[in-house]
């Protein structure tokens, strides 16, 4: 995946490929929810970034009318 993808995309890969190993909940009254919230926003980022860098620098939702 590294020589075909890119750093990127394998880091990625390799986080999301331990998710179902952390404890995660959506509630607000488990001891370990703090810890649950900040891995879900981590890979939430991870998630937006790779979502602004896939396109490679051009923008995809360009209005037809416009060009």
């Amino acid at each position: 995946m590294l020589t075909r993808l890119g750093l990127f995309a394998m880091l990625v890969a390799v986080f999301f490929s331990s998710w179902h190993r952390l404890p995660m909940t959506l509630d607000r009254t488990s001891w370990y929810f703090p810890d649950s919230a900040v891995t879900m926003l981590v890979f939430i980022r991870i998630a937006m970034y790779g979502f602004v860098i896939a396109p490679g620098g051009q923008w995809k939702f360009t209005d037809p009318m416009l060009d």
